[in-house]
């Protein structure tokens, strides 16, 4: 594993500003006027397009939390619709990160080729991983990045469920907020 996969610790109150600030200009950096990026945090979230921000806005909705909480980001960016940040596919602009999930529970970890050295990892419950990969250049054709991410579901190197480009993940540095064994 390289330096840049960022280990979280499950349901820790404090969040990791300069480790999120990082993947964020990472993943999606100069993103056009049209683009948005999508960031989501509250109890609720992923559910909903109740507590979306943007970057800017993200640290100060956080820091006035008084416990820790989810936090989800979209792998692609966005317009507007109807003046809200949507993860809707006629919302899409551009496909810029792809997360391999359910890594180790139902695909076997062994089975991601050496080659793919993932950006970054989560292991959102015991065993189990999300495994995020940065584009090179973001895939602005929706129906490529769909025809792209169906690759990996194909190979089994992924799981189906929500396989799409305006997909809801877990933000890398920040809290689980999983209750139980799986916190």
């Amino acid at each position: 594993m390289t330096d840049n996969v960022v280990a979280i610790a499950p349901n820790s109150p404090a969040w990791d500003f300069p480790a999120i600030e990082q993947f964020i200009n990472l993943a999606f950096p100069d993103p056009t006027p049209e683009e948005h990026i999508f960031l989501q945090v509250g109890k609720n979230a992923p559910k909903g397009v109740d507590n979306c921000f943007t970057p800017d806005k993200l640290q100060a909705r956080v820091r006035r939390m008084k416990a820790a909480v989810k936090a989800y980001y979209l792998t692609s960016t966005v317009s507007l619709t109807q003046g809200e940040l949507r993860a809707l596919k006629r919302a899409f602009v551009a496909f810029r990160v792809l997360v391999l999930d359910d890594v180790g529970t139902k695909i076997p970890l062994d089975r991601i080729p050496a080659a793919m050295e993932e950006t970054y990892r989560i292991e959102s419950s015991e065993g189990n991983f999300q495994l995020g990969y940065v584009l090179a250049e973001p895939i602005t054709d929706y129906a490529q990045a769909q025809a792209f991410i169906d690759l990996f579901v194909d190979a089994q190197l992924t799981d189906a469920g929500g396989s799409m480009p305006c997909k809801k993940v877990r933000l890398p540095a920040g809290v689980n907020g999983k209750k139980g064994d799986k916190g």
